[in-house]
């Protein structure tokens, strides 16, 4: 009777090896049991009612419900989740003084053009203003081209203006002289064709006369204030796109 007790033992025994689980480690070693878990970091598995872990690095494979012998399951981890880049924010750029102040002292002039000023009042302001430009205007900022293109543009047309409306009676040769200049300014001949149009239509009455020529320019001042404004709102938009606002 004991003989078969203990035969029926073995058997049983030997059964529930057969099913077991078994974690093979990559030394070699294989530890069988009942599998618990496997996660990120450890892997689990019951040997006679107490749970034994291991490192998922130090684990080659895990067999389930079989010995070593059979087929294996090979242990894969799951994948780390991703962590999406962070983004490095760039430097702010930095802002160009000189550039500030020039356009703030062309943003006055403006102001006080549009104020129906007297020419006593107006001529200083260009003055001040033409020093502030100028002093940014020397700076060479390969990246600033188009402000400083639209910024000269906008103070020499304010120029003229100063200068047209000084000697728009010329009582001088000098006045007679400057007048007859206008036509060859260049920013006036690109800035403002329709006034140089009008001017050499009106010129023709004058066999061309230079300064016939220079007074009809003259007489559209209010066109080169508005020409002047308008690139000065060029070059305040091309600042803001180079500081990014």
């Amino acid at each position: 009777m004991n003989r078969i007790l203990y035969s029926v033992a073995i058997l049983v025994t030997g059964w529930t090896i057969m099913l077991a689980d078994t974690v093979e480690l990559k030394n070699g070693q294989k530890v069988i049991g009942s599998f618990k878990q496997a996660g990120l970091q450890k892997v689990s598995i019951i040997v006679g009612g107490q749970i034994v872990s291991f490192d998922t690095k130090q684990v080659r494979a895990i067999y389930f419900g079989s010995d070593s012998g059979t087929s294996a399951s090979p242990l894969v981890a799951p994948p780390a989740p991703v962590q999406p880049p962070i983004p490095v924010p760039l430097p702010p750029p930095v802002e160009n003084k000189l550039l500030t102040e020039a356009i703030t002292a062309l943003q006055a002039l403006r102001s006080v053009s549009n104020s129906n000023p007297t020419y006593g009042a107006y001529s200083p302001r260009v003055i001040d203003a033409k020093i502030i430009v100028d002093r940014y205007l020397e700076q060479q900022q390969p990246d600033e081209a188009s402000v400083r293109a639209h910024l000269n543009d906008a103070m020499e047309l304010y120029s003229l203006v100063s200068l047209a409306w000084g000697n728009r009676s010329p009582r001088t040769q000098q006045g007679f002289g400057i007048l007859a200049s206008l036509g060859n300014s260049r920013v006036l001949n690109e800035k403002c064709p329709d006034i140089i149009a009008s001017a050499d239509t009106m010129s023709k009455h004058a066999k061309h006369s230079t300064w016939e020529y220079g007074f009809a320019v003259a007489n559209h001042i209010e066109g080169i204030l508005r020409s002047a404004s308008n690139e000065l709102d060029q070059a305040i938009t091309e600042s803001k796109r180079l500081n990014g606002k």
